[in-house]
């Protein structure tokens, strides 16, 4: 499901749901809708990176990319993302 953003797969107790799990957990979505560059996805992404709000805090979303090639050919069905975790600052 996503978490975020103008669209919405899944539910709104999904949502709850998951985001009750992750904060009993000490993770923190790195990748909900507003946490991914601006033009990268034409919808929200639906699969996530959740960290610990240490690793969490030193994340970004690098880049996403939609499930299908420049030629329009449909590769999968789900976008990609790619997060990088900044270094340990002292």
């Amino acid at each position: 499901m996503n978490l975020g953003g103008p669209h919405y797969y899944g539910t709104n107790k999904g949502r709850e749901q998951l985001r009750a799990g992750l904060r009993e957990a000490d993770l923190v979505c790195t990748t909900e809708t507003e946490r991914v560059p601006a033009g990268l996805l034409a919808y929200p992404n639906i699969d996530h990176v959740c960290l610990s709000s240490e690793l969490a805090a030193r994340a970004r979303v690098k880049h996403a990319w939609r499930g299908t090639d420049d030629d329009g050919v449909r590769l999968s069905d789900h976008s990609g993302l790619v997060v990088e975790i900044g270094p340990l600052r002292a």
